[in-house]
């Protein structure tokens, strides 16, 4: 058989009108799983029904809102979302066995080219899942569906254009205590602007089967690709590990392995066990790869880099992330004579 083909045309004045019954009318279900389904976009907010909470502010702009950032636009069954194995019925599976297939349209207001690409998609996230009815999502560039990566500008000059997957965050968390999805993206901004690695964002509107599903942030998922497109060489050259999130606490392998991360574990337990200064100042470099004068010694493996390791907690404290550090955040390491140690990444920072 061929391939299928997608293209997605939105029309802004459809948009504004979406509602329940449009929804229900095209085939989308009444319910997510146990959970009830909601599609209309807010009268409290753009003045549907000729009245609103904000004095028309709204309701003049959104069509220019609506063109104002570019737009995903997914595609794909709705058994596959919505039904009995469905993964937005599901919203809390995990792993490749919750995987389902999916076009991925960019379209830009302005005109410039985008992309279409065929790729897979899962829920991403950690209390969200259970807490939240905008759920975070990840793409996924793999043979079965397509390209193995994508091969673009997703996130403009400056940032990675080669990409095994792509997080899409609700920033349900910020929403459900008043925050304005600025938080977590404030925090990976900040956490760049020391000098260090991070990843980057940006926010798009998301179209799901052609209805409305509202503005996300799309961000760089941490992995071997990632490291390679900062740091160089391929991915299969670098420790990447993840902190894991609400539930899941605990350092687990992206890619790679734990076995420098156990060997920097016992370095710095070292420190804070020494006895006396001198034994903790030799301990402390040795952690960097440093001879007792603070002299690169080539026999002893670089297994921090403390400059980032320092902008990372100012980052973290400054902004008084209270969700962490016992989880969300990830680190990475290129293995060999060239790793500078271990960096660590803001993550999850709402």
């Amino acid at each position: 058989p061929s391939s299928t083909g997608t293209r997605s045309y939105l029309f802004v004045e459809n948009v504004i009108t979406q509602s329940r019954q449009d929804a229900l009318d095209r085939g989308f279900p009444a319910a997510w799983g146990e959970l009830a389904a909601d599609y209309e976009m807010d009268q409290r907010v753009i003045g549907q029904d000729g009245t609103d909470r904000f004095g028309g502010r709204y309701a003049a702009t959104v069509r220019d809102d609506l063109t104002a950032i570019p737009t995903l636009s997914l595609v794909m069954e709705m058994d596959d979302l919505f039904g009995s194995q469905g993964i937005y019925a599901n919203p809390t599976e995990r792993g490749e066995l919750w995987e389902r297939a999916t076009s991925i349209e960019l379209i830009h207001p302005d005109g410039r080219d985008g992309f279409q690409i065929d790729a897979g998609l899962r829920i991403q996230g950690g209390i969200s899942r259970y807490i939240a009815s905008k759920n975070s999502l990840r793409l996924l560039f793999k043979e079965d569906y397509g390209p193995t990566k994508l091969e673009y500008p997703l996130f403009g000059a400056g940032a990675g254009s080669t990409f095994d997957s792509i997080s899409l965050r609700s920033s349900s968390g910020e929403h459900l205590v008043g925050i304005h999805y600025i938080r977590d993206e404030f925090l990976r901004r900040s956490q760049l602007s020391t000098g260090s690695v991070s990843s980057h964002g940006t926010y798009m509107h998301v179209y799901i089967n052609g209805l409305y599903w509202g503005m996300y942030n799309p961000v760089e998922r941490i992995d071997g690709q990632f490291a390679a497109n900062y740091f160089g060489g391929t991915k299969g050259e670098y420790d990447v590990l993840d902190a894991g999130d609400l539930g899941q606490e605990g350092i687990s392998v992206v890619s790679g392995s734990l076995d420098a991360w156990s060997t920097m574990e016992d370095l710095a337990r070292q420190v804070s066990m020494a006895r006396t200064q001198a034994e903790k100042t030799a301990a402390y470099l040795r952690l960097q790869g440093l001879d007792p004068d603070g002299n690169r010694d080539p026999e002893l493996p670089i297994h921090l880099d403390v400059d980032n390791y320092i902008d990372y907690l100012i980052t973290n404290i400054y902004a008084r992330n209270r969700d962490w550090p016992i989880r969300n955040y990830y680190m990475i390491r290129r293995r060999g004579s060239d790793s500078t140690g271990f960096k660590f990444l803001v993550w999850d920072a709402e």
